[in-house]
């Protein structure tokens, strides 16, 4: 009892005189959570079915701003072909910033990708999913270049991911094309 007591003093005293903030039991878990969302390999499937959001475009500016009295990265995007959640023309989007997101103003400016989100929290607040496997670059021949974590294969005549997921699709879906791949998002999860 005596010793339960002399911590609560001693955290007491770091917190006023250091001005360390106590972490939440909700901060941890979120904190995991995030941690637990960037190392899990997500199925070509999952990617899109999970996405609330999925556009071909380019990122044009990353700013940083309070909202809702969170620290948040805001992106501007120019959508240059919508797929799924979103219209043609400018976009903004914000995340949550004390998350680590592969989108950042090192981006090569003009490059096009395939932005996959999640839909907008009650917040307002999105992130790519999986991480850098929700961003897919697409070259000046509309190839794709998707993370290394997202490599593609063929297995049982079905489009399938390394991690052994299969797709709805049919095997004539090409998706290392930019147009397979759209053609992919717009029927593999109809109905």
């Amino acid at each position: 009892f005596n010793a339960k007591i002399r911590l609560m003093r001693l955290m007491v005293f770091l917190v006023l005189l250091l001005g360390i903030q106590p972490v939440m039991a909700g901060e941890i878990k979120a904190r995991h959570a995030t941690q637990c969302a960037i190392t899990r390999n997500l199925s070509i499937d999952e990617l899109v079915g999970s996405a609330g959001i999925i556009f071909k475009g380019t990122l044009e500016s990353v700013s940083y701003d309070k909202y809702n009295g969170l620290d948040v990265r805001v992106l501007e995007f120019k959508v240059i072909d919508p797929i799924k959640g979103v219209d043609s023309g400018s976009l903004k989007l914000r995340e949550w910033a004390s998350v680590k997101s592969p989108l950042n103003t090192s981006m090569v400016k003009n490059q096009p990708y395939v932005f996959f989100f999640h839909k907008p929290s009650a917040r307002g607040l999105t992130s790519l999913i999986g991480m850098e496997q929700g961003l897919v670059e697409v070259d000046r021949k509309e190839r794709l270049k998707y993370a290394s974590r997202l490599s593609l294969v063929r297995k049982n005549k079905l489009l399938s991911i390394q991690s052994g997921f299969r797709t709805k699709s049919a095997t004539t879906t090409d998706l290392n094309n930019y147009a397979g791949l759209k053609e992919f998002c717009k029927t593999a999860y109809k109905g």
